[in-house]
């Protein structure tokens, strides 16, 4: 028996909530139609480069954001903001609604994802001037004026789109509700309404010449604005368009370092959040305070759900405790914090790329990198410390492979030797250290025949060798301690790493394995498990198994380091074998679009200066980057970890047979 009616004031309160609530979206969700993105993943991706998009952009979802349009008085007692499905993107990634619901027909709704890449695959991110950035009139103008121009721009580039977008412009109209407006907002919305519709609003609209002189002119927006007579008074931003996606540089920013903890385990154990989450940075300076001084208002207020800048111990929730509240946030705050937490998330955080400092770094090997933002290169900008292995291994040391390794070992030596180089005997030559018999009788019958003399009687012995030198760099970064399944990754790198040097070792090619992880600029460490001119040893093999996790993932610097040790190699041939489990990324700038530039210009120096390069991933969501980086024909992505050991020889085999 349920005793929730002796809960008066609970039960008034549901209530009134329900009935305050209900149907306020300015936009209904019809969710018997929609359509999810994960649905449509694969291909979106394809067509958006199809169309011309740029193949950096990597692609992501993205929750709804708030909206601050005028409300009307219902939605004001029931909501506090309003939240719209909005698609984005900037200069680092596309981000994509989890689903489309927008419509009542589900094709509608599959032809909205359609036209968001058209859309995106026509413009490029704009960057807001500081002038207009927190005028919410001058912003309206500014995205009208990238819409009109982004959409007319579309229809000229595309023609055969135009009956999708006349379908889509069409059942918008319907949906968009009529509201009452001051009259300022109301020559907005009828600008809007009028472009959607395709004509005029038949009306003159001092805002509409407004805009028009806008688009002719964009640098000149706060000045247009001023001559214009327009004088907005508590102006609310339009109800935003979900036609149009929003293209908006994030800019960059420059934060401080000198607190970061030493310990690095950021990443959790969970890798299969793919959505993205808003974040901003924050200093939450009074967190640290060390006086006794307790701030607690002792009513527990259940709507404040954002970080609170106050001097408050680390709350030891459980993790699913800890994962509903980071969903129900819109934005994340980032601080500075010296204690350990008790649960570890993994997100894909929506930050803005740092500022580098420009100054140079004077090491034993320094590198520059490359700007994709300046188009150029940060000369001496980031240094490599390499180290080598451990010179010394005990008997209680020596790995024991299991049986299932030895197994793999002595199954890729067995078909590696076949690749060692062999002594060939050539018949039919000019000279050589024995007699052809075949050849000689020959000869002798031709010049009894036709008098002519065949001078090719001789054998010779030569041996052939491939002449080359291959490299072989592996990611020990943190997110190598991540589990797949049963499956350590690291554990399964090693493993794969075995096999392939043994079987390396069993052709007679000479090789060498490094191993490489980062943090900031100044610290690209690169580990020597096995140099070029050393054999392969019990020792090298140690120095694979004591491989640990390390930080991040600097790796255009990894490899610009192993191209230039390939390129003091002597042989003709050279090749580099990069296997990495995700995109490059450290704790500073080098992110996102960012660090996948850096890697893709890396590549590109490698094979300009001759060297081959072959990159292999085990990321699932590879796809998304990979191909860009080492280019088509270039790369593999191995979609089950533990397919890695078998997949690597025969990656090798493909690349020098």
């Amino acid at each position: 028996m349920s005793f929730d009616f002796l809960e008066f004031e609970e039960q008034v309160g549901m209530l009134w909530h329900r009935i305050a609530s209900r149907n306020q979206e300015s936009y209904r969700e019809y969710t018997e139609s929609a359509v999810r993105f994960s649905e449509l993943r694969a291909s979106l991706p394809v067509l958006f480069r199809a169309l011309g998009g740029n193949p950096a952009l990597e692609f992501s979802q993205i929750d709804k954001r708030v909206s601050t349009h005028r409300l009307g008085w219902r939605q004001r007692i029931g909501l506090v903001d309003e939240q719209i499905a909005m698609a984005e993107m900037n200069e680092i990634a596309v981000k994509m609604p989890p689903a489309i619901a927008l419509f009542p027909s589900p094709a509608l709704n599959r032809d909205l994802y359609i036209w968001y890449m058209a859309w995106f695959a026509t413009s490029s991110p704009i960057r807001v001037p500081d002038a207009i950035k927190h005028d919410p009139f001058a912003s309206d103008i500014l995205r009208l004026v990238h819409a009109m121009q982004t959409d007319r721009a579309l229809q000229q580039v595309f023609p055969g789109i135009a009956a999708m977008r006349n379908r889509l412009y069409a059942a918008f109209c319907q949906l968009r509700p009529a509201r009452r407006l001051p009259a300022l907002e109301q020559k907005v919305e009828d600008c809007v309404l009028a472009f959607l519709r395709g004509g005029d609003t038949g009306i003159e609209n001092p805002f509409q010449a407004l805009l028009d002189a806008c688009c002719q002119n964009e640098a000149e927006i706060s000045e247009l604005i001023a001559a214009s007579g327009l004088r907005p008074h508590r102006y609310a931003p339009f109800l935003p368009v979900p036609l149009w996606g929003e293209a908006i540089c994030v800019g960059t920013s420059s934060r401080s370092n000198d607190n970061d903890p030493d310990e690095t385990d950021e990443q959790a154990q969970d890798g299969n959040q793919e959505r993205k989450k808003r974040a901003r940075r924050r200093k939450n300076d009074q967190a640290g305070r060390n006086d006794p001084l307790a701030l607690n208002r002792f009513e527990k207020i259940i709507s404040i759900a954002e970080m609170v800048n106050v001097n408050r111990p680390m709350d030891d929730e459980d993790e699913q405790d800890a994962r509903k509240a980071a969903d129900e946030l819109e934005e994340m705050e980032i601080s500075d914090c010296k204690r350990k937490a008790a649960t570890k998330l993994r997100f894909d955080l929506d930050l803005p790329p740092r500022d580098a400092d420009d100054g140079k770094l004077i090491g034993e090997w320094t590198y520059p990198e490359w700007d994709y933002r300046q188009q150029s290169y940060r000369p001496d900008f980031c240094k490599v410390v390499m180290q080598s292995g451990d010179e010394t291994v005990s008997d209680t040391d020596i790995w024991q492979p299991g049986e299932l390794e030895r197994q793999q070992i002595r199954k890729i030596r067995r078909q590696f030797e076949a690749f060692r180089p062999r002594h060939q005997v050539l018949r039919g030559q000019f000279d050589g250290s024995e007699l052809d018999l075949e050849a000689l009788v020959r000869a002798q019958c031709d010049r009894q025949g036709s008098g002519e003399l065949n001078n090719r009687i001789y054998l010779n012995t030569v041996r052939r060798a491939r002449d080359l030198s291959v490299a072989v760099l592996i990611d020990v970064s943190l997110s190598t301690d991540a589990w797949i399944k049963d499956n350590r990754v690291l554990d399964v790198e090693k493993q794969a790493l075995s096999v392939l040097a043994s079987g390396l070792d069993a052709c007679g090619d000479d090789f060498g394995v490094y191993s490489f992880t980062s943090r900031r600029r100044e610290w690209v460490r690169i580990n020597a498990i096995k140099g070029f001119d050393e054999n392969w040893s019990p020792l090298c093999q140690q120095r694979i198994q004591k491989l640990r996790p390390g930080y991040y993932t600097r790796l255009g610097t990894a490899i610009r380091h192993m191209g230039k040790l390939l390129e003091e190699r002597p042989h003709q041939h050279r090749l580099m074998l990069v296997i990495t489990d995700g995109k490059p990324n450290d704790i500073d700038h080098y992110e996102g679009r960012y660090g996948i530039e850096d890697s893709r210009r890396a590549v590109r120096e490698c094979r300009k200066a001759g060297l081959g390069l072959f990159g292999v991933t085990v990321d699932r969501r590879a796809q998304d980057y990979f191909p860009y980086i080492f280019g088509a024909g270039g790369h593999a992505i191995v979609a089950r970890l533990e397919n890695l050991p078998a997949a690597l020889p025969r990656i090798y085999r493909q690349l020098v047979c």
